[in-house]
């Protein structure tokens, strides 16, 4: 099943993109490097099997250089023009919405308004 870099907040990350820049290290190593838009973002409302929930903030992010390096979390990644998303398969379901919502923000955002990580 694919899906996107993410995890949780750890108490130590000293705020929301502080943990993004974690979980990107940890997940696709510290030399693959993206520019995040950090003014801005979408939630995706998520219940657990268990019947808890969580609220996942999605950000805009745009590769900028980089090899991936998988950790021992993941198996396999591919890259995925935006227009075959729809028909790309195993994805998580929410995948497909969140790209959508925050590909609107690309006229709006202004280059220097990017973090690189």
């Amino acid at each position: 099943m694919y899906s996107f870099i993410g995890g949780k907040m750890e108490i130590t990350d000293g705020g929301i993109l502080e943990g993004i820049k974690r979980e990107k290290n940890e997940e696709v190593g510290e030399n693959f490097k993206i520019k995040i838009y950090p003014i801005f973002n979408t939630m995706n409302y998520f219940v657990k099997k268990d019947g808890s929930f969580m609220v996942l903030p999605h950000y805009y992010a745009r590769y900028e250089s980089g090899e991936v390096n998988l950790n021992e979390e993941y198996s396999d990644y591919k890259w995925v023009e935006v227009a075959k998303l729809a028909e790309f398969e195993p994805k998580i379901e929410t995948v497909e919405i969140m790209v959508k919502n925050l590909l609107k923000l690309v006229g709006v955002i202004k280059e220097e308004e990017l973090l690189l990580i």
